[in-house]
């Protein structure tokens, strides 16, 4: 592993490894939707900002398992959403 990417997951471990850091990750979940889905039948504008917030979450999901729990990083799976015209 290379100097970067060993600073970077130092930068996980002290943003969200304190009570505070625990706070604030709880936060973005919910906000973001990462454990829900993104799609906004009324609005295609409004999930295309979800959708990204969703990734971002994701992202940092990933990242905090990988650092906390040992689990590999995966990318973000795009659900399949019918499409409303």
């Amino acid at each position: 592993m290379d100097k970067k990417k060993k600073a970077l997951i130092q930068d996980y471990k002290k943003t969200f490894g304190s009570e505070h850091g625990k706070r604030v990750y709880e936060d973005l979940m919910r906000e973001c939707r990462a454990n829900g889905t993104a799609h906004d039948v009324d609005n295609t504008n409004h999930t295309f900002v979800m959708a990204g917030m969703r990734e971002v979450a994701i992202r940092i999901k990933n990242m905090r398992e990988y650092i906390f729990l040992k689990k590999e990083p995966k990318k973000a799976k795009v659900e399949e959403q019918p499409i409303v015209t």
